[in-house]
């Protein structure tokens, strides 16, 4: 909590309305190991849908997001830079991965843009 410092004001708010829009969400904390920063995963039925990760001041939100979830996000009216890099994002078997850096709540909203795509699709 300490080391979120302001950014914990989005954190708690954002993994409550995810848990209540979404529910039933499970919470999994990762610990890959001292080279890597622990994060927590919010899964809604099995599925992954974020990966959380504190930072010092902000905290990075990472999605994985399939073919049919990138063309429902490309069809709405969202921040051009957050698209370009869900477009320019690498295309993998599981999807395109896509991180964000959280510490406003401009940033927050289009995490949770990405969250509703994420279970809608």
């Amino acid at each position: 909590r300490a080391a979120l410092g302001t950014a914990g004001d989005l954190w708690f708010p954002l993994i409550a309305a995810l848990s209540s829009r979404y529910e039933p969400v499970s919470e999994e904390w990762a610990f890959p190991g001292q080279k890597r920063d622990r994060s927590l995963g919010l899964n809604h039925q099995k599925r992954q849908i974020i990966y959380l990760t504190p930072q010092e001041g902000l905290f990075a939100a990472a999605f994985v997001l399939g073919e049919q979830a990138v063309v429902a996000a490309n069809r709405s009216p969202r921040p051009a830079t957050v698209l370009a890099e869900l477009n320019g994002a690498r295309r993998r078997a599981e999807g395109r991965g896509i991180r964000l850096e959280v510490s406003t709540a401009e940033d927050l909203r289009a995490v949770e843009f990405l969250a509703a795509i994420k279970v809608e699709n």
